[in-house]
């Protein structure tokens, strides 16, 4: 899995989630996928962030918000068919916007 937020500052963010398969690298179908956000250092969330489908291994929002700075924990879960699921937890920087 990819993922980029831009601008990475307070406020408003895009997100995008690209899914790959792990052995060949080529693009995963996704079923669903969520994203949630804390920032511990300031007892933070979790913020649920909606995400729209654009093809089944991008998903994509412009409604990534960060009220704060900081080192957010971004969570991706992922489900793959009925019964196969992920959850991935990454650092996101977030600087003051």
């Amino acid at each position: 899995m990819n993922y980029i937020v831009e601008p990475a500052r307070t406020g408003p963010n895009t997100i995008h989630l690209y899914f790959f398969e792990p052995k060949s690298g080529f693009p995963a179908s996704v079923d669903d996928a969520r994203l949630s956000a804390t920032l511990p250092d300031r007892n933070l969330g979790p913020l649920r962030i909606p995400l729209q489908r654009i093809v089944p291994s991008h998903y994509t929002t412009s409604s990534g918000v960060f009220p704060e700075p900081g080192d957010w924990q971004v969570t991706m879960e992922v489900r793959q068919g009925a019964f196969n699921s992920y959850t991935q937890t990454v650092t996101v920087p977030i600087r003051e916007g």
